[in-house]
Formats: C-alpha cells, structure tokens, sequence
C-alpha cells in the first residue's frame, strides 16, 4: 500500500465520498490556493490590515468609490459600472466598500470553474483555477472574475447550440470589460459551422450592447469615443510589439511606469522584468493556444481564434494595457484545455500545482507591495 492509499485509509468513509465529489475538489482546491495567497502577504505585512489592503489597493479602490460616491474625478468613466452595481447590492446589506467587494469576486470565483468544469472536463477546471493570475485577482477586489463568469457562460452555451442564451453571456463580458468587443469576430467560426446564417442573430445584442456603452459615454463625458480620451493619461495608445517592448524597458528613463522604483523587500524591479514576465505569459498562452488546436475537441477552431483574439490585441498597446498584460490574458483561459491534454499524468498534476501555489504566492506579495496588474 502506498503512502496516499494509507493516507486515504484514515479518512471517515463520508469525509472520502465527499472528497470523490469533483465539485467538492475544485471548491477545495481554490479556497486552499486563496489561503496561499492571503498568508504569502501575512509575512510582509500587519496581519490585521491585509485584508483591507486587498480589498482597497490600485483598481479596488476606484470601484468602490464608484459604489459609494458614483462616478468623478477620483473614479473615471474607463471603469465599466457593472462591478460596482454589485458592489454596491452587497454594500447596502453589510455597509462596508471593501468587504462588499471581496465577497463579491471571491463569491463569484468559485462560480467560474464550476462552469469550466461542465464545458471541459475537471482537468481544465482544475489547471484554469490554480493559475497564478486566476489566484490572486479573483481574491483582490477585483473585476475580472465577473467578466470571466459571463465568457465561460457565453462558451458553454454556445457549444450547446443555445445561441442567443449565449449571446447574453457575451453582451454581459463586453459590458463589464468594453476591450472584450474584440472577440467577436472569432465568434463566427462556431456560428457559421453549421451553415445557418440565422447564428448571426447572435450579433445583435453585442452589438446593442456596444452602442449603449457609446450613448453612455456621450451622456456622461460629451464625446463617444469618451474611453479613448479619458484613457490618455495612463499613457495608453496603440504601438506594435516592438514598440510595446521599448515603452517597457524604458530607455529614456522617464515617463514610463516601469522606470518607477517599484520594490519588494529591497528588490527593485527593474524595466527588464515588466518585459520577461510579459513574454514569460505571452508565451504560455500562445503555446496553450496551439496544444488546443491538436485537441479532439469538437469546437478547437472556435477557440483557437477566440484565444488568439483575446491575446494577440494586447501586443499592440503602450501605457496600462501593457502593464497589466498577465491578468488581461485570463480571458483566454480555453488554453488550459490544450495544457489539461498535454500533461498527463499525477505526477505532471503535481508539478502544476506546486509550481502555480508558488508563483501566486510571489504575484500576491508583488501586487500588494509593490505592482503587478
């Protein structure tokens, strides 16, 4: 008998059916990664203040000032009203911002591999949910779980042929993310499949949905295009690769965020290192990307170009986009059905998970000390 199997043999025979449950797993799992990532911060910080700083550092802030105060000068239109309107639901019962959001993104964390699970299998679910961005944004305050719950709805609905179910999910994504409106067109490559040009109704509340957050931005900035401008003083434009990589390594020394002295426990880090871990993701995502085109899977094509639509965009961005690349490519989260086929195997399993508890554990303390989104 090996040592999981003597292991396994002093558990209560309810606690292991219970543990047999792979809902039961991925709940498990995610909430013993969160732990990882808030007692990472323990060691560097008062422990009786961690908490408020995860629910109050960079983005959080601005959403809960949106919830509480409403939109001005210390919270931009850029940021999407959906977040905030469920914070502040949460807020009217308890009447506290911050508190309200962590339980709102890390209430709706546990929802997104659940449906992960019923599109692709556990193994996906299970790879999705412990990668180190997944850990650690959907414990901050922050927003991009909600959009991932409306994009893994949208996926799964659409594999089940329910199309306009699953335009809902997507209008819902585009709302909460408005840079999301550049997957749509890889959305074709599943509507069109069957050869029914009635799919394209599809479009239609996208679509809808793109125009109100226009309208919105006329009524509330007097331009349209309000998102571009009001985006300008975080340096954001478009660029090529190249130049993206040159705005990170910051050679002028000025006018750049990476040339601030950001550091954790008297390690600087350095231009070089915004542009490594960039590519570090960039290269985990594209190479998922490919290993999901040689899957079995049915809907490979479609998701193929939907990953490709979610990653290649982001290499053609200076100022914040730029900076926040590892989390902006969690919508692409269908690579890690071509890692959950590529890597066979518990031991492969185990690996994975060691190295991803690790790896939150650094981005928790990076992002709380210093910046990493």
């Amino acid at each position: 008998m090996n040592w999981e199997a003597r292991l396994t043999s002093l558990i209560p025979s309810k606690l292991r059916s219970l543990w047999a449950s792979r809902v039961f797993r991925l709940v498990l799992v995610l909430a013993i990664g969160k732990a990882v990532v808030i007692l990472a911060v323990f060691f560097f910080e008062n422990p009786a203040s961690v908490l408020q700083g995860m629910g109050t550092k960079w983005d959080s802030n601005y959403y809960e000032i949106i919830a509480t105060q409403g939109y001005g000068p210390s919270a931009p239109y850029v940021f999407s009203p959906v977040y905030p309107a469920i914070i502040k639901l949460v807020y009217s019962f308890i009447g506290n911002a911050w508190v309200s959001g962590l339980l709102v993104t890390n209430s709706l964390s546990f929802v997104f591999p659940l449906l992960l699970y019923k599109a692709f299998g556990y193994k996906t679910a299970l790879f999705a949910e412990l990668f180190p961005t997944y850990l650690v944004f959907t414990t901050v305050a922050y927003s991009d779980v909600v959009a991932l719950v409306f994009l893994a709805s949208s996926l799964l609905l659409l594999m089940r042929d329910s199309v306009i179910k699953s335009s809902i999910g997507l209008s819902g994504a585009i709302l909460t993310f408005f840079n999301l409106a550049w997957t749509l067109p890889s959305f074709l490559f599943a509507l069109l499949a069957k050869g029914r040009l009635r799919n394209l109704l599809f479009y239609t509340l996208p679509l809808v949905t793109g125009g109100l957050i226009l309208l919105w931005f006329k009524i509330a900035t007097g331009d349209y295009l309000g998102f571009v401008r009001l985006e300008s003083p975080w340096g954001v434009g478009f660029a090529n690769p190249l130049a993206q990589a040159y705005y990170l390594l910051c050679p002028s020394g000025q006018g750049s965020f990476t040339c601030q002295p950001w550091a954790v426990s008297g390690v600087f880090l350095t231009p070089t290192y915004w542009l490594v871990r960039n590519l570090l993701f960039e290269a985990f995502y594209l190479l998922g990307a490919f290993c999901l085109l040689k899957t079995e899977l049915k809907h490979r094509v479609f998701l193929f170009a939907y990953c490709l639509s979610v990653i290649v965009p982001l290499l053609f961005f200076v100022g914040f986009p730029a900076l926040s690349i590892p989390r902006l490519l969690l919508p692409a989260f269908p690579v890690f059905v071509g890692y959950s086929t590529l890597l066979k195997g518990k031991r492969s399993d185990r690996i994975y998970l060691v190295l991803c508890l690790g790896l939150a554990a650094s981005i928790s303390v990076i992002q709380y000390l210093s910046y990493f989104s």
